[in-house]
């Protein structure tokens, strides 16, 4: 899509010291809702559609971090979770990935009944100062507009002093998603925006 869609070609309409791989590739994931621990909805029906829907979403986002290594005993996996999203560009929303076993973990350990009660918690608890905010270069382009417009919080929050600490995080902008084998606790989190979904029957 980034070829034929966004016109995106290297050394010709793009350029990169580094790369990415999400300039030719893309990351595609299928929630395993057969592990979802008990209470935890499958994304597509907290978006207001059936559980037998097939539904499809797509997201946009320039952030994903990996876990690295193991949730470990002494150090709860939403904590680690929040450490790491202080470094997204924060735009407000972000997408959690997490294999089956962190989210057994969070639900049955750390007392997380639903996905909407993690999302609520990270909103709650990931700051990060203004400074290090506008700092991010995705911020200063998209938001700096909507702050030079008056528009909250972005309008207070550009005029705050730069150690102020911040919740750039919406919980309902936080989406869980529950995938793979239930291997071994990994996790990502990103900046990811996911759209309302469609459904894949509309289609055919």
């Amino acid at each position: 899509m980034s070829k034929t869609a966004g016109g995106l070609h290297a050394g010709k309409t793009t350029f990169s010291s580094i790369g990415s791989n999400l300039q030719y590739n893309n990351v595609c994931i299928a929630e395993n809702e057969e592990a979802l621990p008990a209470g935890w909805d499958p994304l597509h029906v907290q978006m207001g559609f059936k559980p037998t829907d097939s539904v499809v979403t797509v997201g946009t986002g320039w952030t994903y971090i990996s876990s690295v290594g193991e949730v470990q005993r002494s150090y709860p996996a939403q904590y680690l979770i929040r450490d790491y999203m202080r470094s997204l560009a924060a735009m407000g929303g972000g997408s959690i990935i997490l294999d089956p076993t962190v989210a057994a973990l969070l639900k049955d350990t750390q007392g997380f009944k639903t996905k909407g009660e993690l999302s609520q918690w990270l909103a709650d608890n990931v700051e990060k100062t203004v400074s290090s905010y506008w700092g991010n270069g995705v911020i200063a382009t998209f938001s700096a507009a909507m702050a030079l417009q008056g528009l909250e919080p972005q309008a207070t929050w550009i005029k705050a002093p730069p150690e102020t600490l911040i919740k750039p995080f919406n919980a309902k902008g936080l989406q869980v998603i529950v995938t793979g084998g239930g291997i071994q606790t990994t996790w990502f989190v990103t900046d990811f925006r996911l759209g309302r979904g469609t459904l894949v029957d509309d289609w055919k």
